[in-house]
């Protein structure tokens, strides 16, 4: 899975195209969850504290024609449900929002509104944050079948 954020957010531009293998698993006839690899996540139990769900998977619904999915944030006490991952340089980006999209070709493409949160501290946890950025942007999935 490719996500692209729009450059409306003050973030460096490496850190704007985010890479991830990806799966995706049936909840029900139109329910999905996608969990994600690849990188270094956020986990234990500040991720599925309330929600169930990891801090690198989300859900999905749709059918053959639209898809939505949403990388919620439930509650500030549970971060698992949308990204947070510690990038490269050890500092945490954190993605919430929702987007829609249909099928092309063998792809997923779905474009939506994100609010990013953004702890640029280098460190091995990422709350507290000294500092923290956060704005809105434009965001882009999408999911290659391979």
């Amino acid at each position: 899975m490719t996500l692209e954020i729009g450059g409306s957010c003050s973030l460096p531009e490496a850190d704007r195209i985010r890479r991830y293998s990806s799966s995706i698993a049936d909840r029900d006839a139109s329910s999905f969850l996608v969990s994600l690899g690849s990188a270094t996540f956020l986990d234990g139990l500040i991720c599925t504290f309330g929600t169930g769900l990891g801090c690198n998977q989300f859900l999905a619904s749709g059918n053959d024609d639209a898809v939505q999915f949403s990388l919620i944030n439930k509650n500030d006490d549970g971060h698992g449900g949308h990204i947070v991952e510690q990038l490269a340089d050890r500092t945490w980006l954190e993605i919430i929002g929702d987007a829609s999209g249909s099928r092309v070709g063998s792809s997923i493409e779905a474009t939506g509104k994100a609010s990013i949160w953004r702890c640029p501290s280098s460190s091995d946890y990422p709350f507290p944050c000294d500092n923290p950025q956060g704005c809105k942007a434009d965001m882009k999935l999408t999911l290659t079948r391979q």
